[in-house]
Formats: structure tokens, sequence, C-alpha cells
């Protein structure tokens, strides 16, 4: 069945319909809530709750054929309203990174690692707009659509903030990698505290943009954008799918007139633009 066919289904409900959406995308709305709250806890909630505001708002779906797309704005809507103000976890920490004397090759794990933190100096629009185009694979229209941008915006917005974060990344490789040919950056590595704050990125970045050689040795870097986009997707868990799928009986009780209809839980306080996506509009200053 192909997707305009399963929300039909849904709406006129059957359970197996919901469990065959949640089984085609359950995988890529956690990959993308894990890698935007890094805590599996959070972004398990976060998965459940996005699953939830579908079953509850499906019916504002114009076009079935951007399930997927609606589901990624669906979890965006999720994401910023669990994370009042954009201050997303993890931001001054050191999580699993090696520093160790600055000599040698950075190996692929240690590369993987810097990729995640170099997302650290965006905000969480950033950060959204870069997951959702290099991890998830979003284009055009429908990476504006689920990020919130102006689609006449889009490609000059993720080419700015793609930019960003490459510099962000290959400045941080280069501390990792480059003290030993540059006196000037073994010394900034010596005074620093071991936190990786955004103070702290600036230095390096400012110091990676002054230094020729420095500035050399980034150039010199595997793509970090590939990198990105060779990390393969975190699965959800297997205990979320259980409780997602009572979720949608439970609605598809509702749906053939078995159960009575309860108040929005997901959704509560959301509003939808004419094709039936969520509004985000304000929504990452914590409106819930």
């Amino acid at each position: 069945m192909d997707d305009a066919e399963l929300v039909d289904r849904v709406l006129s409900g059957d359970p197996d319909a919901f469990a065959a959406i949640y089984d085609a995308n359950g995988d890529a709305i956690f990959d993308f809530c894990a890698s935007m709250l890094r805590d599996w806890g959070e972004a398990a909630d976060a998965t459940e709750q996005t699953f939830v505001a579908a079953l509850e708002s499906l019916e504002e779906l114009v076009d079935p054929g951007q399930l997927l797309t609606w589901l990624y704005t669906l979890a965006h809507r999720v994401i910023v309203a669990r994370v009042p103000g954009g201050a997303l976890p993890g931001d001054e920490g050191d999580e699993d990174l090696v520093w160790g004397d600055g000599t040698g090759e950075l190996s692929r794990a240690e590369l993987t690692t810097f990729v995640w933190q170099a997302t650290a100096g965006l905000d969480l629009e950033e950060r959204v707009l870069v997951d959702l185009d290099l991890r998830q694979g979003l284009r055009g229209r429908d990476l504006a659509r689920a990020a919130g941008v102006p689609a006449a915006q889009i490609d000059r917005q993720a080419d700015r903030v793609e930019a960003r974060w490459e510099r962000a990344l290959s400045a941080l490789v280069v501390a990792r990698t480059g003290r030993q040919y540059c006196p000037d950056l073994a010394e900034l590595m010596e005074e620093w505290d071991g936190r990786l704050t955004q103070e702290f990125r600036d230095q390096v970045t400012g110091h990676v943009d002054a230094c020729e050689a420095c500035d050399d040795l980034g150039r010199d870097l595997p793509d970090p954008l590939a990198r990105l986009e060779a990390i393969p997707l975190m699965p959800a868990p297997a205990e979320l799918r259980d409780p997602i799928l009572d979720e949608g009986d439970a609605e598809a009780a509702i749906r053939r007139g078995e159960m009575e209809v309860g108040p929005p839980v997901a959704t509560a306080g959301w509003s939808f633009d004419r094709d039936g996506f969520p509004v985000l509009a304000g929504a990452a200053r914590g409106a819930g």
C-alpha cells in the first residue's frame, strides 16, 4: 500500500494501517529526535508524542503523499516545544572527545564524534536544517516545509548553515590534530580547561581562520558533510513500538465509534496551515 491508501485506512479505523506507517517511518523520526535531543529517553518520548500527534491530526493532512515530510514537521514541532529558547542539551560537554596529545591521525570513530559535536555550535533551527538535509535526505520544498523555512530561502539558508557547520567541524579537528604543526595552536590548547564551550569553539575557529598553516590543514580533511551523511540512522528502541501501536488501537476504536473522543494530548494549542502542516512560527519560544 502507498501512503495515501495507508492514511485512508487509518482514517477508516484500521489499526494495522497505522502500524504499517510506524514501521515504515519510526526509525527515521527517532533518529531525527535523537540527533536533536542527544538523549535516548527524551528522543523516545518525543517520537511517541510525534506519532500521537499524527493520530490526532491526520485529518488535517491534505496530501497523504507528503506523509513523511509531515511527520518530520510534527517531530520538529514536538522538539522545539520540549526545549524552550532552543537550549539543547550537551552544548558545553566534551562527551567522548579523545584529545590525546594532539598527534596522530583521527580515527573514524573520533571523526564521527567530532561531527556530532560540531553541531553544538549551531542553534536549534540550524541543527534542524542540517540534520533534515544531510541526515534525513530532504530536499527543496520538503526540506523547507519540515525546517519551517520559506521555500524561496531554503537553498541560501541551507548553504549558509552548512558552511558554518563545516567550518566549525574543521576547526575542532584541526585543534585535535594540528598542535604539532602550530605553536600558537599548541599554546591555545594548553590553556584550555577541557570544556567544549562556545567560547572555546570561537577561539579555535578564529585561530584557524587567521593561521595559514592551520587553514591549509583544515582544507585537507575528509569531507565532513559526506561523513555526516554516512552515519547510519539510529533505530527506534524495540520497546517503543507497542505503546505507540496501543495509541493507534485506541484511535482506531474512536474512529469506528467504539470509544468517545477525548481532548488532544500531543497537539493541544497547535495550529495547522491550509495543507495540514503544524505551524512552527513561535514554537521555538516554548509554545506548547
